[in-house]
Order: structure tokens, then sequence, then C-alpha cells
């Protein structure tokens, strides 16, 4: 709540002291800084954003292509990572741009994947776009490796870190991508609409701006015209102010959000799989005690069971749409117990006797 506290004074402060924003600035600076060191990146080709989706869209429009340029994808991206490229091939006719989308398996290990994108390499493929945990299953995804082989094939690579800030460590000088996206609002708690944008030093200069900035065009520095922190103008200050409380916030709780949760997982899947019907999709798991699971109950609509899970448990969970039907997504963290897996299990198991013996609830 003390994130939201200070969000709600920041707000009042604003109102009462419009030009106090410039205040505000010197320490949304130091916290670029320190979100910036959170995720292991050197240089300073770092921005705040909105979310994910702005930051994809950005590097998709940003990064120069010639004609007959290939983009290699997976089924397993966000809409807005695959639409943001469908968007520059439809608004570029001449670019002739072609987007190759390759399926990986749920169940693939690091070895299955780098094989597989490895296998859809054209020729022609100069940019290859993955997540690094997709946002349906919980697959980290071998961005390293994978990185390291367009590196070497003058292939740039765009990460969408959206599923990764505060559930793995980010280490983005060592993964070697040229544009790694995030958001604070997720795994990392903040309050919505703050993500991030990473760029390595290789790529930066060579990028297409996407914004124009407040500064006089002649007197910037030639790689402010690209991408810089300032580029979006006015900006969410009170919320941007916020995130030092959301960094004491994590310095606070560190330990606990580092040893808390074991046994949770295997204990939830093993809950799951004893009842009759549900079934989990399996994974490959390199994340550890946190993440994702998804699953679903053969013959009845994912989307009702969410519905009740929320209207008569206060049960919050996802929805995920892939293999052409609806699936439930449970995210796991630190603040959860095996009191509350007990409780969904619970509800879960009344629901679905509920919805075969009475026609729903």
């Amino acid at each position: 709540m003390e994130v939201l506290n200070d969000l709600k004074e920041n707000y009042l402060h604003l109102a009462k002291n419009p030009h106090i924003e410039y205040e505000f600035e010197e320490d949304i600076k130091n916290y670029r800084v320190e979100i910036r060191m959170q995720i292991g990146q050197s240089n300073e080709n770092f921005s705040f954003l909105r979310n994910v989706t702005e930051g994809l869209s950005i590097a998709s429009r940003a990064i120069p292509l010639e004609k007959n340029s290939e983009v290699l994808l997976t089924n397993l991206e966000h809409r807005s990572a695959i639409n943001c490229w469908y968007l520059r091939q439809i608004s570029q006719p001449d670019l002739q741009l072609t987007i190759k989308i390759c399926n990986i398996p749920t169940d693939a290990t690091n070895e299955e994947i780098i094989r597989i994108i490895s296998a859809n390499i054209s020729e022609q493929t100069r940019v290859i776009a993955i997540p690094h945990i997709d946002r349906y299953f919980g697959i980290l995804f071998p961005v390293k490796k994978l990185c390291q082989i367009a590196r070497e094939l003058n292939i740039t690579t765009v990460i969408d870190g959206a599923q990764s800030l505060g559930l793995t460590d980010i280490k983005f000088d060592d993964l070697g991508c040229d544009i790694y996206v995030s958001c604070l609002h997720k795994w990392f708690l903040s309050p919505m609409t703050i993500g991030t944008i990473s760029i390595h030093s290789e790529i930066f200069s060579k990028l297409y701006r996407s914004f124009a900035s407040s500064n006089r065009w002649n007197e910037e520095r030639i790689e402010n015209r690209q991408l810089g922190g300032q580029e979006l103008g006015t900006r969410n200050v009170a919320l941007e102010k916020s995130i030092g409380s959301l960094l004491d916030f994590h310095t606070r709780w560190h330990n606990e959000i580092q040893t808390l949760g074991n046994g949770l997982k295997p204990f939830l899947i093993d809950c799951l799989l004893s009842i009759n019907k549900v079934k989990v999709i399996p994974v490959i798991d390199y994340l550890g005690k946190y993440g994702i699971i998804t699953f679903y109950v053969e013959g009845i609509n994912s989307k009702l069971i969410i519905k009740q899970l929320e209207k008569k448990y206060r049960i919050l969970v996802g929805i995920s749409n892939r293999k052409g039907f609806d699936m439930i997504r449970i995210s796991l963290y630190f603040y959860n117990t095996r009191q509350d897996i007990q409780h969904f299990v619970k509800a879960l198991e009344e629901i679905i006797w509920s919805m075969e013996h009475e026609g729903g609830l």
C-alpha cells in the first residue's frame, strides 16, 4: 500500500504545485539508473515507457530493414509482439517484409528451442523477436544462446521481457540482445503503465526515431535523435516518482521474495493433476519456485470457470487462448501460500462438480 499511497501523494502534490514536476525529474533520473542496474545494463540507452506493447512498437519501427527482409517470431508471442511487425508490413508495402512464425512445443527443452529457431533462420532473416518468458505457459527461453547465434549472423534481436523483471534475473549486458523491452507492473509489482526499453550501444545510433522530443533538433547530440529518456514529451511523472517507494519495497522484502514459495509450484501441479478432467500443460521448468501454470478442464469452458472463481470465491486467475481453445493461467508468486492453493483447488473442484451435475452455479 505504501507505493499506492506515495502515488496518491505525488498526484496531489503535483496538482497543487504544477511546476514541481521538474523537481520530480531529479529523482526519476536516479530511478532510471537503479532500474537499469536491476536489469544489468551498463550503457545509458534506457527509457521509461507506458508498457511493453509501446516498446515493441517502437522497436519494430526503429530497426532499419532492406527490401525482402524477414522477421522471425514464434507461436508463443503476445499478440502485440506479432501485430507490431504486421503493422510495419502493411504500412511499408514496398519493403515486402516477410513474417515467419515458428512453432515451439510447450514441453520443448532449451536445446530443442535453439534447434527449432536456428532451423528457421534464412538468408533473408534480419530480425529475431522472441519472449524471454512467454506469457501463456511460463517457458523460459534460452535468450543468451539465441542472441549469440543471431549476432554471429548479423541479425537484430528484440526480446519481449514483459514477464521477466521480478520473476528471473535479467542481465542485459550478458544476454547480448539488441533491444530488450520490459515493464515494472507485472512481477515487479508497480502500479500499471510503467514499461522500459533497453538498447545495445552497437545498434543505438542506427535506429530510426519514432517520436520527436522537445529539444532543438540541431542542438541535440546525434544519439539523442534516436531514442532517449525524454522522447515521449509530457509523461506521468507522479507515477514514475512512485518508483522510489517501489524500490524501497523490494529492498525490504528481498529476503522474503528469495526464500518464500519453496515447494508451492509442484504442490499446485500435483493438486491440479489429482482432479478428474484437469489437464496441466507440460512445461520444462527452468524458472524454479515462481511462475505461470496453465491448465484446462475437459468439457468445460474456461471462461465460465474463471468467472465463477472471481464471483463466488474472489479468486483471480488469467486466461490464455492457445491451441484453439481457452485455458486457465495461474501466476504463482512469493505472497501465495499453501492455504491459498488449497482454497483454490477446493473452489475448482466445487465449480467442476456443479457444472457437471447442476449445469452451472
